[in-house]
């Protein structure tokens, strides 16, 4: 249950800043093809980003217990971040198949950066209101 409630807050998380950083940076986001709407694109490329980060952090999570570790907040963040920016980089480059397409790698690197701030505001808020435990 708790993959299903984080894979719903980032995409949302996803969608908002996506809609953002395409509103006000216009010239690094694009949104849409000439087969894809505006909506679609970012529906389809953030459920993506979204999928990738909600199942990828869980994987990773059960390897460093293997390995018999802990990681502290700080750390993953960082973990958090980086899933984040490979996680954009990689529908950027589908951008025909998905929609989105990023000027650079560092916009993928702002974006992620980005999302995964609001995304750890919103997991904390969840776990503080009890909705998600660990």
């Amino acid at each position: 249950m708790k993959v299903v409630i984080s894979y719903f807050v980032f995409f949302v998380v996803n969608v908002i800043v996506l809609t953002l950083a395409n509103i006000l940076f216009p010239n690094q986001v694009v949104l849409g093809t000439w087969g894809i709407s505006r909506n679609w694109a970012i529906i389809h490329s953030m459920g993506t980003v979204a999928m990738i980060s909600a199942f990828a952090l869980p994987v990773i999570r059960e390897q460093i217990k293997k390995k018999k570790k802990k990681l502290s907040g700080k750390e993953w963040i960082g973990v958090s971040c980086l899933v984040n920016v490979v996680g954009f980089w990689l529908v950027a480059r589908g951008a025909s198949q998905l929609g989105m397409g990023i000027r650079s790698w560092r916009v993928a690197v702002v974006l992620g950066l980005a999302v995964t701030m609001v995304q750890t505001v919103a997991m904390t808020q969840l776990r503080m209101k009890k909705v998600l435990r660990g």
